[in-house]
């Protein structure tokens, strides 16, 4: 049990933190400073890879890669992408979490202006 727990990024053995700042250890975003970014967000939050702060106000975890290598090196926070980073960006992303600011906005809603086509079934779209 203990190994699924731990190889499985959405297995946690503490709660998940208040802003989860997940850091991208993907070779595109190794080799394009990665491990500065990691450095400077291990020092600035006072927590190590894989670890809450005090308060689980923000953690600091371990991503795979999702993908989005255009936008190397970057951390993802409550799940959007930031980056490219450099080091003085990051050191400003982690002292905002820090202190509590908004770092991402939230999911816009629907556009209701936005003309959505209906849903057509099967029967309808042969006619």
């Amino acid at each position: 049990m203990y190994g699924a727990v731990t190889f499985y990024s959405e297995f946690r053995e503490i709660p998940p933190p208040g802003t989860l700042v997940v850091w991208c250890s993907g070779p595109s975003c190794r080799i394009v400073g990665g491990g500065s970014i990691k450095a400077v967000l291990e020092a600035e939050f006072g927590c190590r890879l894989g670890e809450n702060a005090p308060g689980d106000a923000y953690g600091l975890w371990l991503g795979q890669c999702n993908g989005t290598c255009e936008r190397a090196p970057q951390v993802w926070v409550n799940g959007r992408v930031i980056g490219p980073l450099t080091v003085a960006e990051a050191v400003r992303l982690a002292r905002r979490v820090k202190a509590g600011a908004q770092v991402v906005p939230p999911p816009a809603a629907p556009d209701a202006d936005l003309p959505i086509a209906p849903w057509r079934g099967a029967a309808e779209q042969r006619s």
